[in-house]
């Protein structure tokens, strides 16, 4: 998954279209951290919610249907969106 979404995040820079990190660290979920999209300055606005959109269509279309973005809480005025990548727990 590492280098799927590292490939995410490059085209997505080389477009202009996101500034976007990958964060794995061992025994913690994929973290992806957006700081900017589409030229927005403001975090948590609609231009973000359009972006986590992108992003999960591209990331289950690349690791199927299981994935999905959650977007962590962060303080007022945060200099980027975190979002983690979990897989969806199917319950008995």
């Amino acid at each position: 998954m590492k280098g799927g979404l590292k490939e995410l995040s490059e085209y997505l820079g080389a477009e202009n279209m996101a500034q976007l990190t990958v964060e794995v660290k061992k025994g913690e979920e994929p973290r992806l951290i957006c700081a900017g999209c589409f030229e927005n300055k403001e975090h948590g606005s609609l231009v973000c919610s359009f972006t986590k959109g992108l992003l999960t269509g591209a990331i289950k279309a690349k690791r199927g249907g299981r994935l999905h973005l959650e977007r962590l809480k962060q303080e007022t005025g945060a200099p980027a969106c975190v979002y983690e990548v979990k897989t969806r727990g199917f319950r008995a």
